[in-house]
């Protein structure tokens, strides 16, 4: 039998390891309502913080642990919208303090500890929008989107 390590949000992204969404996975599907109903139950741990937060079930498969890579078997719509939000943070705090942007990013993507370079999206999200959600998580994105990406139109994945 296998037992469950109950882990926070933070130990997830403050983990060593790349998140792969296996490609057998579904696509990112999660609607505005969806998403809206996680940041509330964020926001409500604003308003009560003692109170513990349960954002559901996440399983990871581990066995890659020995190539820094876990996949994710439940819960990648949480987690992708998570990073989608930390994204957003990101994007806020840039104009407000660039150092706590900089923290931020290191939940977003690995950093080069020899260089201090952010190398590589942390979460490998479903092929439906990794496109665009590399483009996004590269530090220096500027909030705007190109045609295309690759030689790949990018509008279903911007909309998505």
């Amino acid at each position: 039998m296998i037992n469950p390590d109950p882990v926070s949000v933070l130990e997830i992204f403050n983990s060593t390891y790349k998140l792969k969404i296996p490609n057998y996975q579904r696509n990112f599907t999660w609607s505005s309502n969806q998403a809206q109903d996680l940041v509330e139950d964020i926001k409500s741990k604003i308003y009560d913080p003692e109170e513990p937060l349960f954002l559901g079930s996440i399983i990871l498969d581990v066995s890659g642990k020995s190539n820094n890579e876990v996949q994710i078997i439940d819960g990648q719509q949480r987690l992708t919208t998570i990073s989608i939000l930390l994204i957003a943070f990101r994007q806020h705090a840039k104009k407000i303090d660039i150092k706590f942007s900089q923290s931020i990013q290191e939940k977003i993507s690995f950093k080069d500890h020899y260089s201090g370079r952010f190398s590589g999206e942390r979460l490998v999200c479903s092929p439906s929008i990794r496109d665009v959600f590399i483009h996004m998580s590269n530090e220096s994105w500027d909030g705007s989107f190109p045609e295309k990406i690759e030689n790949k139109q990018v509008k279903r994945q911007v909309n998505k």
